[in-house]
């Protein structure tokens, strides 16, 4: 039999880092998958409801809450992608050690051997926005536009997918740290917005 050849271990690392993004998801997105949609068609026909009535929505509130689930993930698996660049990729960037402006505090773990140099660098830079995350890794290579990626037309739809999440984005920093209840957060909704963020990171998997 004809053996495949051995996988870098830079595609090792960015398997593992999707493996666990796609473990990560399934725990939030199998159980949307499984709810009934017919109370969706029930609630289009309802007359409208005061806003401050469908915060109190157990499915509306629910389903906020799992926004900052699903961004952590998202985030994680850049965070793990970056630095699996960072290790193992040929022709990085020296300008990523000096954005992360590492104090000697924080450089004292990766002497003593406590923490790898990668980690400590990703700590200092943000993965969420995906225009900070594109920028973040064009230090390292200006061959990876993840902005570009995630522009791309999808499905047709007038926002692309990197506009789409960039507002999932505020939705979340919204509810972290105003205890903000988006109302228009359904189960189909929410169902959307969980393919988003899985279509946004095997696209830039891929």
């Amino acid at each position: 039999p004809i053996c495949s050849p051995e996988p870098s271990k830079i595609q090792c690392s960015l398997y593992l880092a999707k493996w666990v993004f796609d473990n990560d998801i399934m725990k939030i997105s199998l159980s949307k998958a499984d709810k009934e949609t017919g109370k969706e068609k029930n609630n289009s026909k309802k007359k409208f409801e005061l806003d401050w009535i469908e915060k109190l929505n157990t499915e509306k509130i629910s389903n906020n809450i799992l926004i900052p689930y699903l961004v952590g993930c998202w985030e994680a698996f850049f965070r793990n992608s970056f630095i699996s660049l960072l290790q193992y990729s040929s022709g990085i960037s020296d300008k990523v050690i000096r954005r992360s402006n590492l104090s000697s505090k924080e450089l004292l773990p990766v002497l003593q051997k406590e923490k790898d140099l990668g980690i400590a660098i990703s700590e200092k830079l943000s993965f969420q926005n995906p225009s900070v995350i594109a920028d973040n890794f064009q230090l390292l290579n200006t061959n990876i536009d993840i902005a570009l990626w995630l522009k791309k037309p999808y499905h047709n739809r007038k926002k692309s997918l990197f506009d789409s999440i960039s507002e999932i984005i505020e939705i979340r920093n919204a509810i972290v740290h105003e205890a903000y209840i988006d109302t228009s957060m359904s189960d189909k909704k929410t169902n959307v917005v969980i393919n988003d963020f899985v279509t946004a990171v095997e696209r830039v998997y891929c």
